[in-house]
């Protein structure tokens, strides 16, 4: 006789499946977590999620296609301002400055076709071409790169301002001061693209198309090149194929969007931007893409940073002038433009034998102790300030908004001398006793001795 089986009272059948609904709603949730952990946050080798600047990657904001190469240091010394600032430091400081000032006489002008707001590249590019065009011009190896508003960017020669070779960058808005570096010239175009040039002939060698405007310099740094673009965009792209290793967008974006005016600064892995449109200042890593450390400024930046001597400088439109470590973003000082916030800039710091320099709305330039942030002198000039000086052992050099370009003494403001050469806007370069600067009242550029 077969044993009929029982089944369990209704509270036991009524327990155990509570148990088991209990089990699957907890798995499902467990998964759901995970899923959106690795949404949210990348996993490394041990399942944790990779953090980056004191938060979780974003890998919906984050494209990272390869890690960048980590390059040797990029070639510098004294022949070359090869971008923005000299070098991807922003130095603004000449690597050929010797004990004596120039005279402020004019070697040569070349018209360009209509005001240049870009900055000049100078550069011995000549002697080490890229690929099997190996040219050397008529009249010597230093070549000038600069862009015109007429759209085109020129090489000049460094002696005599004879051109050597023009390109087009079509008629769109963007910055076209271009970077030197491994025998080629990279510049923005057309609107969204990065370009790259043979740096004797012009020959096109390629373009990377970033999707978004740009409005700020390339920087070219051990043989990568940084590209800025719209108001939250950082590129990484390799030099010699225009490869695209990884594109950096800030998640903490302001509420009033602005375009990237200022170049990014690099020294060693890290590259240091100021965004337009992020409410964060930030170290990023060169072959990562990912963010090294963050400091929250919440307003919007003005130019590019500057590095000196382990420290990162930066201004504000407001007028606020902000000392960081460049190692971990401690902030080491912050000071503010005589006459307080609202007082404000659109210029650069420079940093040179530990003062730094910075070009006021007010139409004066102002010095302060690069160490403690504490203001040592001012200059007046007749109009804004909205280029950047250089500085050459004890002498500086200041392109004015009123037309005048002035020699002053590093150490006390004192002028030496002014040459007229009409409203100035663009950073100058300086190179084997010349100063390049462009002129937006004369339409052109200047080589000054």
């Amino acid at each position: 006789m077969d044993r009929v089986r029982r089944r369990p009272p209704l509270p036991r059948r009524l327990c155990a499946g509570l148990v088991a609904t209990v089990l699957i709603l907890v798995a499902a949730g467990a998964a759901m977590l995970v899923l959106t952990q690795r949404d949210v946050a990348p996993l490394g080798p041990d399942n944790s999620p990779i953090f980056a600047g004191g938060e979780s990657v974003d890998t919906r904001l984050q494209q990272v296609y390869a890690q960048a190469p980590f390059g040797a240091p990029s070639a510098s010394g004294a022949d070359q301002w090869s971008q923005f600032g000299g070098d991807a430091a922003h130095s603004f400081a000449s690597p050929s400055a010797g004990g004596h000032a120039l005279h402020g006489r004019v070697a040569w002008f070349a018209p360009l076709g209509g005001p240049v707001l870009s900055a000049p590249a100078v550069d011995h590019e000549a002697r080490r071409p890229h690929g099997p065009h190996k040219t050397r011009g008529p009249d010597g190896d230093t070549m000038v790169y600069v862009g015109g508003s007429d759209g085109f960017l020129r090489a000049l020669d460094a002696r005599t301002g004879r051109p050597r070779w023009r390109v087009g960058l079509g008629d769109s808005l963007t910055d076209s001061s271009p970077a030197v570096g491994g025998g080629r010239v990279y510049v923005g175009g057309f609107g969204t693209l990065t370009l790259a040039f043979d740096a004797t002939t012009g020959r096109p060698l390629w373009q990377a198309d970033n999707g978004h405007p740009l409005t700020a310099p390339p920087t070219y740094v051990r043989g990568l090149v940084l590209v800025p673009s719209d108001g939250n965009f950082l590129s990484c792209y390799d030099a010699a194929t225009g490869r695209l290793y990884w594109r950096f967008q800030s998640e903490d974006a302001l509420p009033d969007v602005w375009p990237t005016t200022g170049a990014a600064a690099a020294t060693g892995r890290t590259a240091y931007v100021a965004l337009g449109a992020s409410a964060e200042f930030m170290a990023i890593d060169l072959v990562t893409g990912l963010k090294r450390w963050e400091y929250a400024v919440r307003e919007r930046f003005s130019g590019a940073p500057s590095l000196a001597a382990g420290a990162v400088y930066l201004a504000t439109a407001s007028g606020r002038i902000l000392c960081f470590d460049a190692a971990d973003g401690a902030l080491r000082w912050e000071a503010v433009l005589p006459g307080g916030i609202g007082k404000g800039t659109r210029a650069s710091p420079v940093v040179s034998r530990g003062r730094l320099f910075l070009g006021s709305d007010d139409g004066r330039l102002y010095a302060f102790s690069a160490r403690t942030g504490r203001r040592l002198w001012t200059f007046r000039t007749g109009a804004p300030v909205l280029s950047v000086p250089i500085v050459a052992a004890s002498a500086l050099y200041l392109p004015g908004g009123d037309g005048l370009l002035y020699l002053l003494d590093a150490a006390t403001g004192r002028q030496r001398w002014a040459l007229r050469l009409g409203e100035m806007r663009a950073a100058p370069a300086l190179l084997d006793g010349t100063l390049y600067v462009g002129s937006r009242a004369a339409g052109g550029l200047y080589a000054v001795t």
